[in-house]
């Protein structure tokens, strides 16, 4: 599962860490509002253990079992649509600086829901957008059933999407909210797209579901979050469940469609999947030749030190298009063959540089001299 063009949030790893090797073990791992009255309402703690333990275990294999296993078919490894999100950190760390506070529990038909607001409590908001600011980092409400005795956690996507607008193009349905009208020029553009991808890899896909969200806060609610901060997106995409949530109205996203049809076909590794995106899709809605332009204005001639420099942040645009340059050589050297020749490459950029010396028999500096003829020709 990935974040496409999150936010930067405003605290530091080490903080994280530092704080979580200084907590206590008395302290609790969760709080509860007075709304959540347990003495009352004693078969609320089976749910909220539940929950807690899972947000807890740092052990994927363990933290599906804790998972509707309908939906663990349907959605595979995003079976958990906010996890990604909300965890950017490993969960005891993340869990130690942000607490669990438990909001409300209440039962609709046979689903318990629990809403959960994640809290730094030693932060006492101000007047300025500080990183002090940042409580809370996220609400979450998210369902529970039980069912023959066992408690299982389920998604609240199908229940927040249940009266949109479905539309089918091509190999894409559109999941359109009501307030949104859909948009055809851009789906026959999508439609298209899909098509030439599919050809230029020989590649077969059945279907993609593309939910049009009118902002990134109506996204982040389809993930079961109420309020949207922890990995804020514009976009987001599922590549084991084939779907793409867009949260700026666009009916078109090519960059994400490039990931859905080819990332699955060469599981590239992180630094190479954003590479081919941005190559054949673009990204923050410019082609990869506006793009470029811009690029070659801030680093040209691109060397072993300014590539370093770029990908200290592998999440940003500049380190995509970084990436789409190098992908731009091998593709004009060695064709689609030679980017198939790129399954199972490493997830980091330094890493990939000698993964593709190797693959190729070409040293670094000759692989920089062509990525700066590329750059050469742009104007």
């Amino acid at each position: 599962m990935k974040i496409i063009y999150s936010i930067c949030l405003v605290f530091t790893l080490s903080s994280i860490l530092v704080t979580a090797q200084n907590q206590n073990d008395k302290i609790p791992k969760y709080y509860l509002h007075s709304l959540v009255d347990t003495s009352a309402n004693s078969s609320y703690n089976e749910y909220i253990k539940f929950w807690t333990d899972f947000l807890y275990e740092e052990n994927d294999s363990i933290r599906k079992t804790y998972w509707l296993p309908s939906q663990i078919k349907r959605f595979g490894d995003d079976y958990s649509l906010f996890y990604n999100s909300l965890f950017q950190y490993p969960p005891k760390s993340l869990l130690n600086y942000y607490k669990p506070y438990i909001l409300s529990i209440y039962f609709e038909s046979d689903t318990c829901h629990i809403v959960t607001a994640f809290w730094n409590f030693n932060f006492r908001p101000n007047d300025t957008t500080s990183a002090q600011n940042s409580n809370p980092f996220s609400i979450l409400e998210i369902g529970v059933l039980k069912k023959n005795n066992n408690l299982y956690l389920t998604n609240l996507y199908d229940k927040r999407v249940q009266n949109w607008e479905k539309v089918r193009y091509g190999k894409i349905t559109y999941l359109i909210n009501p307030s949104l009208t859909p948009n055809k020029l851009e789906m026959e553009d999508a439609k298209n797209f899909v098509d030439t991808m599919t050809n230029i890899f020989s590649t077969e896909i059945d279907s993609i579901t593309y939910v049009v969200c009118k902002t990134p806060q109506s996204l982040g609610y389809l993930l079961g979050f109420n309020f949207f901060y922890a990995g804020f997106a514009t976009g987001k995409t599922f590549i084991n469940a084939k779907i793409i949530i867009s949260g700026r109205g666009s009916f078109n996203y090519p960059h994400e469609l490039t990931h859905i049809i080819v990332d699955p076909f060469l599981k590239p590794g992180h630094f190479l999947s954003e590479g081919i995106a941005t190559f054949f899709g673009g990204s923050t809605n410019k082609t990869y030749k506006q793009l470029l332009k811009e690029f070659k204005n801030k680093y040209y001639p691109i060397t072993k030190i300014t590539f370093n420099e770029i990908n200290e942040k592998p999440n940003s645009l500049d380190a995509y298009i970084s990436s789409a340059l190098m992908i731009n050589t091998i593709y004009n050297r060695y064709g689609i063959g030679g980017l198939e020749e790129l399954n199972s490459s490493p997830n980091e950029a330094d890493k990939c540089l000698k993964h593709l010396s190797m693959t190729f028999n070409i040293n670094e500096a000759q692989l920089f001299e062509l990525m700066n003829s590329i750059l050469n020709e742009v104007e």
